[in-house]
């Protein structure tokens, strides 16, 4: 809107146009929003009224624009997509104008230019531009990135033409083959029927190719598959042998301890193996004299009884001992006796008791 309004300022002063001049030159032209504000929201004074008229305009269609919201909008102005070089720099120069009114010339020079170079999308232009060129200010910076863009589209100009140029000088000599092979015939047609069957052929062997090539690596997987199924079955067999040999070992083991646990038991109190000290009879007989003795309140027995029976007890399992331990050293006694006679004698119980 300030725009438009300075740009009809400028025309009304140029042909010295009075208020009344200006207001017939407005009001045809205000069309659109502009036209339904003016002419639906205004009164007829305020629209007969050109001063009044512009002001209610400029604070309808206004903008609110500080230097600081044109600051931020050139330091994050960066270059568009399609958007070129003159175009992104232009754009910079007007914000950084309407940002700073009065900044003096090196400083502008110097923030034009590093934002130019920091907004660039083309990273190779800018590493020539910044580190090969060195442009002291904005407008050389946008020369030398144009030279280098230029520089690059007319060398992928130059490969394409290459590339075509060589697809020519091919179909050119099918040409020259057809026309040595059948002179006055149709070329169109010999030709479309040379070159599609070159392609039959070259799919025909790109195709031949494909298959060996996928051949080959089925059998390169069939023989790893082979393999590793070849070493684990060794593996099994391998393991299962020595697995089964210990299971039978630690079978053998737990029987022959089971078995010697069973004739290696015996009885703790009275030494007999047919039991065991918690089903030994002798054992329980005495704890039950103990306690019938116990119960009875006339002959509770002293502490020099409970000593009497309990050697008795002990003298009766001693003599029990003692008779196994004769019966079992009776052979070895013999056999002693019979070859040192003059040297042994044979104890008898008695003797020992004795």
């Amino acid at each position: 809107m300030e725009c438009l309004f300075n740009r009809f300022e400028d025309v009304a002063k140029r042909q010295r146009w009075t208020l009344d001049e200006k207001l017939d030159e407005i009001l045809p032209r205000l069309q659109g929003i502009a036209g339904e504000f003016v002419y639906g929201q205004l009164n007829r004074d305020t629209r007969s009224d050109y001063k009044s008229l512009c002001k209610e305009l400029s604070n309808r269609f206004r903008i609110v624009e500080t230097s600081k919201t044109f600051w931020v909008q050139f330091s994050h102005r960066n270059q568009k997509c399609g958007e070129t070089a003159e175009e992104y720099a232009a754009e910079l120069k007007m914000l950084y104008d309407k940002a700073h009114v009065n900044r003096d010339k090196e400083t502008r020079k110097e923030d034009l230019l590093r934002r130019f170079l920091d907004g660039l999308i083309d990273d190779k232009a800018r590493f020539h531009v910044e580190f090969i060129k060195e442009p002291k200010n904005i407008d050389e910076a946008v020369f030398q990135t144009v030279c280098f863009q230029e520089t690059k589209q007319k060398k992928r100009s130059y490969n394409e033409n290459i590339r075509h140029i060589l697809t020519d000088s091919d179909n050119s000599d099918i040409e020259c083959d057809v026309a040595r092979i059948a002179p006055g015939k149709n070329k169109t047609r010999l030709i479309k029927k040379e070159v599609n069957s070159v392609h039959e052929n070259l799919s025909n062997k790109i195709e031949t190719n494909d298959m060996d090539k996928l051949r080959e690596i089925v059998r390169a997987e069939l023989n790893a598959l082979t393999a590793q199924q070849n070493q684990l079955e060794f593996h099994k067999s391998c393991n299962t042998a020595p697995k089964a040999q210990f299971m039978k070992d630690r079978s053998h083991t737990n029987s022959y301890i089971k078995s010697r646990m069973n004739n290696d038991r015996k009885c703790f109190y009275c030494h007999d193996p047919s039991h065991i000290k918690r089903n030994c009879p002798k054992l329980q007989n005495m704890q039950s004299q103990i306690t019938e003795q116990c119960k009875m309140p006339s002959a509770f027995p002293s502490q020099s009884n409970m000593h009497k029976v309990r050697e008795n007890h002990a003298y009766t399992n001693g003599t029990q001992l003692m008779s196994q331990n004769h019966s079992n050293k009776g052979s070895e006694n013999q056999w002693h006796h019979q070859n040192n006679t003059n040297s042994y004698s044979y104890a008898t119980p008695g003797s020992c008791l004795n």
